[in-house]
């Protein structure tokens, strides 16, 4: 059996309310992924899946928005080989499975767009005289740009075993995985 699937998907949300003073609360929010899979099973017994996500987004700077997110599993149904399935009546179902992949986050900061940086004012700075009743206000880096800020990865590994026992009366499902996040902002 083979199957395929693609998806294109972009989407544009707007924030109307509360806008206020906030010039880039009022610039829609977009973005864009491109997604596909490609699945092989032969005689149910012997099972491939490739994933890849190509998604892109307005948090980062220009030449970093998109990123290629890939997966892969298989999985062996060892209860469907002729020498468990014709020699036992107790294994219903015995199926050893592994799959690697990669999702990207970009919802990493609380600033909008973490690639420009910003100058605001502070107050409160006495020049000369100590206790003067005139403090003078200045500038200072209220957000430091993050030119090379890219998408944080989560790369994730997952080993299991599923297994329905006795004409289905016990079943259950065990797995080991692994979750390694990496460009973290």
């Amino acid at each position: 059996n083979f199957g395929a699937f693609i998806k294109y998907s972009q989407r544009e949300r707007d924030e109307t309310s509360s806008v206020g003073n906030e010039i880039e609360r009022g610039i829609p929010h977009r973005d864009q992924s491109l997604a596909g899979r490609v699945t092989y099973d032969f005689a149910s017994r012997y099972f491939i899946e490739f994933n890849g996500g190509y998604t892109g987004s307005e948090v980062f700077k220009y030449g970093h928005q998109f990123g290629f997110f890939p997966a892969v599993s298989g999985a062996w149904n060892i209860s469907e080989e002729p020498f468990v399935k014709n020699n036992t009546n107790i294994i219903d179902l015995l199926k050893l499975r592994y799959s690697y992949g990669q999702v990207g986050n970009n919802q990493i900061a609380d600033v909008r767009f973490p690639y420009l940086g910003a100058i605001g004012t502070i107050g409160g700075y006495d020049y000369g005289d100590i206790g003067s009743t005139f403090p003078f206000s200045g500038l200072h880096i209220s957000v430091l740009a993050a030119n090379y800020l890219t998408w944080e990865v989560a790369t994730k590994h997952n080993l299991g075993l599923d297994f329905n026992l006795f004409r289905n009366k016990f079943s259950g499902a065990i797995d080991v995985y692994k979750d390694v996040r990496s460009n973290i902002y």
